[in-house]
């Protein structure tokens, strides 16, 4: 029941959301970052992912699925994977990713970056968890699950270049760390936290580990509050697939 009370209540978000923005902001062009813009297709993205999963079955099932059991707090290996995971994802994220972060002189709003990395962290959480699900519907051994949910994780990639920080975010990358950002934190992170599910099925603590990652990132590119008037550096972008945009990284001006 309190499920779906709370996804009529995203649902009617959802709703109003799509209203504001077709009447108000449709069309907005890329070239100019304008925050409230850019949170309202965040939350509609965000509001999505949360109908996603619950329409699939997935939210009930990390609902459902224990946060930790008494078996593993009792298992010095799952205690070391677990430990190691939220190491990998402070290191990779709270301090390299934000090491190789452009950020334009933005100022610090902690609790509103806060906000949205948890909530962007647990969108997508969610979102490649029902790629999980997808792929443990065939009669695949769990290396194979593994295999086929990496794919379709992997597709995230695009839609961040070709959309996400397209439309959604200000600029935070060059072209140097767009390629290493994805070497050094995305992959890593993929690789070690979808093997921690697939040996363990910890489907709430790998929900926790996407949002400290993206809160991580959220904080540390300090996303711009949507109240905030200031002039915002947008992102670079150039033609990429089927000639839609896609973001580059930002470039200096030669003087």
């Amino acid at each position: 029941m309190g499920v779906n009370i709370f996804i009529t209540c995203v649902a009617v978000l959802l709703l109003i959301l799509g209203i504001i923005y077709w009447a108000r902001f449709w069309g907005h062009p890329k070239e100019v970052y304008n925050p409230i813009v850019s949170w309202t297709r965040a939350w509609i993205i965000f509001c999505v992912c949360f109908i996603i999963s619950w329409a699939t079955g997935t939210m009930n099932n990390i609902l459902a699925d224990p946060l930790v059991t008494p078996e593993q707090l009792e298992n010095p290996k799952w205690i070391a994977w677990t430990a190691g995971c939220f190491v990998l994802i402070v290191v990779a994220y709270w301090v390299i990713w934000a090491r190789w972060t452009p950020i334009f002189d933005r100022k610090r709003y902690l609790v509103p970056q806060v906000i949205f990395g948890l909530v962007w962290g647990t969108s997508i959480g969610q979102i490649f968890l029902v790629f999980w699900h997808f792929a443990g519907i065939f009669s695949f051994p769990i290396w194979g699950r593994w295999i086929v949910a990496y794919l379709l994780m992997s597709t995230h990639g695009l839609w961040m270049d070709l959309y996400w920080d397209v439309y959604v975010l200000p600029e935070h990358d060059t072209p140097w760390s767009l390629k290493w950002k994805v070497i050094c934190s995305h992959i890593p992170n993929m690789l070690v936290c979808l093997t921690y599910l697939a040996i363990y099925d910890n489907q709430g603590i790998f929900i926790m580990l996407q949002a400290l990652a993206l809160t991580g990132a959220a904080v540390s590119m300090r996303v711009p509050p949507f109240w905030i008037k200031d002039y915002v550096h947008p992102p670079r972008t150039a033609p990429g697939l089927f000639g839609l945009p896609h973001a580059v990284g930002y470039v200096p001006e030669e003087k």
